[in-house]
């Protein structure tokens, strides 16, 4: 009797500490790793700049539901944010899988939330404030890259984009741009080192200092 009185109540126990786990699980916080779109959108505590973003996002997807707009970029194929007076890509890093991008025309000098993007091949990036282009080097898909009117310093982090096959820098403000002996070109657009992997650099027939910067002449 008293064997049987043990072994219920070491049962009833049992059943109470995986009822306590189990509690304890379904209120645990959502690791910062696992932010979704529509939980970002949705916050209260945004930056200025932030809520811009969200807004030209919302206002490309005909949407002011964050979920909603999350589902729409779930299977969007391009997404034009060209234009919109953008600062802060924080928002973009939750897009998802996206091939093509337009930013052209932005105020944007921080590309580092563009690394999670890694599924894109065609990015617009001219008409902007851009100076450090390395954390492009890792969207290794990209295949068109448009770079004009940037005050960029150096671009031989594209040295790693072996799937490029146009890189568009014409009008490049800065004097002090580099490129690596690495990084394919192609002469017959901006006169250049003919390399092994085929690369078409358009650049402003008309402006000698962009042909000087793709020949690797620093002033």
């Amino acid at each position: 009797m008293k064997s049987k009185l043990l072994v219920t109540l070491a049962l009833i126990l049992a059943q109470s500490s995986c009822k306590d786990s189990m509690t304890t699980q379904s209120q645990a916080p959502t690791p910062e790793g696992d932010k979704s779109f529509a939980a970002e959108c949705a916050r209260t505590d945004l930056t200025e700049s932030q809520q811009v973003t969200f807004k030209a996002i919302k206002e490309w997807a005909k949407s002011e539901d964050c979920e909603k707009v999350e589902k729409v970029l779930s299977t969007a194929k391009v997404l034009d944010l060209s234009n919109k007076n953008l600062e802060d890509l924080s928002p973009l890093s939750l897009v998802g899988p996206l091939p093509e991008l337009n930013l052209s025309g932005n105020n944007i000098s921080n590309v580092e939330a563009l690394r999670a993007l890694t599924s894109l091949r065609y990015l617009n990036l001219g008409q902007n404030k851009l100076a450090d282009v390395g954390p492009l080097g890792l969207l290794i898909q990209l295949q068109t890259l448009t770079l004009s009117d940037n005050p960029i310093s150096n671009l031989s982090p594209l040295g790693t984009l072996t799937n490029l096959e146009f890189i568009f820098v014409g009008r490049v403000e800065s004097a002090d741009v580099t490129l690596d002996s690495t990084l394919p070109r192609d002469e017959e657009h901006c006169p250049t080192k003919t390399l092994s992997h085929p690369l078409n650099v358009f650049c402003d027939a008309h402006n000698t200092k962009a042909a000087e910067i793709l020949n690797g002449v620093v002033n």
